[in-house]
């Protein structure tokens, strides 16, 4: 295996991961906001 393989399956795995974190965190602040307004 070359590393241009490693990263064509590395690097979409470690896009989704990132997103769902800030996907997470977003969500987070976006209920902590929609609370205190009430």
């Amino acid at each position: 295996m070359t590393y241009y393989v490693v990263a064509l399956y590395v690097v979409p795995v470690l896009v989704a991961v990132a997103a769902l974190i800030v996907g997470a965190i977003g969500m987070k602040f976006y209920w902590d906001t929609v609370i205190r307004k009430r």
